[in-house]
Order: structure tokens, then C-alpha cells, then sequence
């Protein structure tokens, strides 16, 4: 059982505690024993071990926490009427401050935008190398230059023909990047909330097409030589726009952020029927 401090009076916030310090410290020293004395890799040790243990019991199997005063009660704050509305946080479980943002996507409609948003811009791309290059293995054997050596000086007739591996190298990259960065789409969206769909569909798209631009001579030299750059451009502005607005139209589920650490593991429940109080 777990019983918070909480009142009008007071909010709770996150005790201050010097053991993230001490185990720095400690790993420090640590590896600064290896080119000084093996007696200041032990002390090390030491150090980074109680900081370890310290940081722990300050946050299981409930996080530690201090109650501060409030400067005003909330039935004195009476704000005066604006033009513009502002969404204000609420508390959290037993009064605890709550961050940004309190709604995110799951991880699922992460998974789902990637995978569909890397179906379109898999169709794209290949109906380039189809209608331009008169070879739907282009694109792919291009991708698959990344990590297939025998490709580095590989000739544009070469490209253009099937090559098996470099198929299956080229389905695994384009899935792994795609679904990496929809499940990023689903942490970073709940964050802007206003215009998410331009963030995700026009303004990511174009910005990692840029670095990938100013980078993609180190990555993939046989990419950065032959691919034309307009029509990358419109394939990721088509994974964008299409995985973007499968992650921005999912339903948004409540964090955890101001439950208590034992909670958010698993290790306990919190009571039913309650968001806040009572735990068991």
C-alpha cells in the first residue's frame, strides 16, 4: 500500500536524489583507472555500484517524492477571459505533476503507418524504375548496394537485372527503415499536436531526404551516383503523407507517466475502477 501526501496545499514533485551523480561519477573514474592504477578502476567500481543500489531504492518499488507548496490554492487562480483558449495539464495520479504530451499513439498504428506507408513508397519507386529505367530492379538493387560489396562498382546494365539477393537485401532494408521510422512517427506526433500530418508528410520527409542527400556518398556511393534525386524525393513524400495519416488518425491511448514506478513495470496493479490512490 502506498499513501501520497495531497492536498490543495501542496503538489507533489520528484524528490531530488545525488545518486545518478555518484554512479557518474563512479563510471568515470572506473574507466579513468585504465590508464591511471588499477586502484582507481576498483574505487570506481565501488562508487558506480552504490549509485546503482542508491538510485534504485529511491524508485522502487515507488518513487520517491517531496511535497511542495503550491503558490496560489486553485480556487484563488480564477484566469481572466481570453480570445484564445489554452489546454492547461491536469494533475496526475495522487496529485503528481504530469508532462507533455498526455496522449500518445501505440505502437501498433506505429507499425501499421511504416507498413503502409512503405507499400507506397515501394510502388513509387518501382514504377520509376519501371516507366524511366525499363526495370522494376532498379530501385531495388539500388537500395540493396548498401550492404552487397560485389555492387559497389556495379555497372547500370547490372542494376537492371534480377539479381536474388540483392532482392531479399533490399525487402529487409526498405521494411526495417520503414517500420522504424513509423513507430518514430507514433512517438513524435503526439508532440504537435497541431498540423502533425504536415510535420509528418511534408517537413520529416524533406528533412531526411536532405541528410540523406549530404550523406548517401559514405552510405551507399552507388545510390548517391544513379539515383535520381526528384523522384526519391516523392517517395518519401508519398511514405510521408500515407504513414503519417495512418499514425495521425489512430485513437490516442493515456500514458503512464505519473503512475508509479512498480505500476508502469508490471510488478503491481493499480486498484480497479481507480486511475489514482489506493494500489494493491
Amino acid at each position: 500500500m502506498s499513501d501520497h501526501h495531497h492536498d490543495d496545499k501542496h503538489i507533489q514533485l520528484p524528490a531530488p536524489t545525488p545518486w545518478p551523480l555518484v554512479m557518474a561519477l563512479g563510471l568515470s573514474l572506473a574507466f579513468g583507472g585504465l590508464v591511471l592504477h588499477w586502484a582507481v578502476t576498483v574505487l570506481g567500481f565501488i562508487m558506480t555500484l552504490c549509485g546503482v543500489v542508491g538510485w534504485f531504492r529511491d524508485i522502487y518499488p515507488h518513487e520517491k517524492h517531496e511535497a511542495s507548496e503550491r503558490l496560489f490554492a486553485p480556487e484563488e487562480h480564477e484566469p481572466e477571459p481570453a480570445p484564445r483558449t489554452v489546454e492547461h495539464l491536469h494533475l496526475g495520479e495522487a496529485g503528481h505533476r504530469i508532462h507533455y504530451p498526455e496522449r500518445v499513439h501505440p505502437y501498433t498504428a506505429g507499425i501499421r503507418g511504416g507498413i503502409v506507408g512503405g507499400l507506397v513508397m515501394a510502388i513509387i519507386a518501382l514504377a520509376y524504375g519501371y516507366f524511366v529505367k525499363g526495370s522494376i530492379w532498379w530501385p531495388v538493387n539500388l537500395m540493396s548496394a548498401s550492404v552487397l560489396p560485389w555492387m559497389t562498382d556495379t555497372t547500370p546494365e547490372t542494376l537492371a537485372q534480377f539479381s536474388m539477393s540483392g532482392l531479399i537485401a533490399g525487402v529487409i532494408i526498405h521494411a526495417c527503415v520503414s517500420v522504424m521510422v513509423g513507430l518514430l512517427y507514433a512517438a513524435v506526433l503526439p508532440m504537435f499536436p497541431k498540423f502533425a500530418v504536415v510535420w509528418a508528410g511534408i517537413l520529416s520527409p524533406l528533412f531526411w531526404t536532405a541528410l540523406f542527400y549530404s550523406t548517401a556518398q559514405f552510405i551507399n556511393p552507388v545510390m548517391h551516383r544513379q539515383v535520381d534525386w526528384l523522384w526519391f524525393t516523392i517517395s518519401q513524400l508519398g511514405f510521408g503523407l500515407i504513414g503519417g495519416f495512418v499514425v495521425a488518425r489512430s485513437q490516442k491511448i493515456e500514458t503512464l507517466q505519473s503512475y508509479p514506478m512498480a505500476v508502469r513495470a508490471g510488478v503491481e496493479a493499480m486498484e480497479k475502477g481507480k486511475k489514482g490512490g489506493t494500489e494493491h
